[in-house]
Formats: C-alpha cells, structure tokens, sequence
C-alpha cells in the first residue's frame, strides 16, 4: 500500500500543469514582449499557450522582429502560440537579413 501511495505521489508531484501566458508589450524585447514570453515558457516545466493581449486601439497586432524568434531545443514543453480573434496579429520577419536568420545561437 505504501508503495502505491508514494508512486501516486511521485507521479502528481512530477506532472507540471499547463500554463496560458500573454503577451501585453507589442515590441520585438523587454517585459511582456514575445520574446521573453518564449523564453520563460521554455524555461517553466509543462507546456503552454501564448494569448497576444488586445490593443487598447482597434488597430493590429504588429511586432517588428529583430532577430528569429526560436524555440531552443531544451524547451521544458510544448508552446503553442495563439494570435488575437479581434484583431490582426502580425510578426514581421522583413527587417532579418539572411545572414542573421540562419545562424546558431
């Protein structure tokens, strides 16, 4: 019985929840941004889903990339990025030249 009781533990401590996260910052970095979004929910164990936050203005969703964005292979979980209903949700990848996009990191 005790053996039961303590793989059931090991099994409930072990599983990290879902995680919805929400990205309110609309540049390319800093606090809320995609970016940082990304990064945290990498580092978090458990998948997650990334929201955009509406805009206060009825205009799009627009984020100007500076560099790709990655998810670097030892991501703790899935991440599933969701863009808005209301509006427009646009990343523009225009201003990466070829020689950034492909190198490692």
């Amino acid at each position: 019985m005790r053996k039961a009781l303590f793989i059931a533990f090991l099994l409930v401590c072990s599983r990290a929840e879902a995680v919805d996260r929400f990205i309110s910052y609309f540049g390319d970095g800093g606090a809320g941004s995609l970016r940082l979004v990304i990064q945290g929910a990498c580092e978090d164990p458990g998948d997650d889903t990334i929201y955009f936050l509406r805009p206060w203005d009825p205009v799009d969703i627009h984020i100007q990339l500076e560099s790709p964005l990655k998810i670097p292979f030892g991501c703790n979980g899935k991440v599933t990025i969701i863009g808005s209903s209301e509006v427009e949700t646009i990343l523009d990848g225009s201003a990466i030249s070829a020689a950034t996009a492909f190198q490692e990191q």
